[in-house]
């Protein structure tokens, strides 16, 4: 496997770890922490989805609503200005040349998260999509809590995406994990070249845990990676902090 081109961190919840308290927010010291608390994921019925509307306009933008969103969100499409004008759908000085609405993901599942007081809420994002499926303009980040056991939606922003840090499209978290334990489980996932060929890869955490909520104390943590071009499996251990609650990836530069 080449050397990894990006550095995959775990960031750990659990005595003087430090946790990830939510969407785009710096690591902070856990407090509170209630691991009796039942978490895990969260289907999302249709009633509940997050719908879009987004619609290209002059100026290489596209504007965003949703019903569950004050106002428009404008979001700048120039980085793909030079693609856009060799299909066809923008002239080289920005203005629009036909009408052009975007798409985005349904939202299917909602993942736990430790608050930085203790607290759990639920984390789900949406890929915004232009004129196909390679066109990914933003990510919609919704955030939720559980009202009499239905989710709630607490908050939701769009943002630039941060196109290495979204989940695997084919592992679920939550999942079990075929390893030398039956009580492993996938804890989080990533999708991104780490090997550095040119494809992306499934990057998982997983670890040992005794049943299905999430925030049950995991240990024994380990990274797999899954070569997006070859399927091949490479583990690696997380270091001396090998057990948390609630246990995140992230991936940088």
């Amino acid at each position: 496997m080449k050397a990894w081109c990006k550095t995959v961190s775990a960031v750990l919840c659990g005595g003087a770890i430090l946790l990830a308290p939510g969407p785009n927010v710096e690591p902070v010291h856990a407090k509170a922490v209630n691991p009796q608390a039942f978490a895990t994921v969260v289907r999302i019925q249709p009633e509940h989805s997050i719908t879009f509307g987004i619609t290209f306009v002059d100026g290489f933008r596209a504007q965003v609503t949703s019903s569950h969103l004050k106002g428009v969100t404008t979001v700048d499409v120039s980085p793909n200005k030079d693609g856009y004008v060799r299909y066809g759908v923008y002239q080289a000085n920005g203005k629009l040349r036909k009408p052009i609405k975007g798409f985005a993901e349904k939202l299917v599942q909602l993942v736990p998260y430790y608050e930085a007081d203790g607290s759990i809420r639920y984390l789900g994002r949406q890929v915004l999509y232009g004129v196909d499926g390679y066109d990914r303009i933003a990510v919609a980040t919704s955030v939720w809590t559980l009202v009499n056991q239905k989710p709630q939606l607490v908050g939701l922003t769009i943002d630039k995406g941060d196109w290495d840090n979204l989940p695997s499209p084919e592992v679920d978290v939550n999942t079990g994990f075929s390893m030398d334990n039956d009580s492993t489980f996938v804890l989080d996932t990533r999708y991104a070249d780490v090997t550095g060929d040119g494809v992306r890869d499934h990057v998982l955490l997983v670890g040992h845990k005794m049943g299905a909520s999430m925030n049950l104390l995991a240990d024994n943590l380990r990274l797999v990676v899954r070569e997006g071009k070859t399927n091949q499996q490479t583990y690696a251990s997380v270091g001396q902090w090998d057990r948390a609650y609630l246990p995140k990836l992230h991936i940088g530069r």
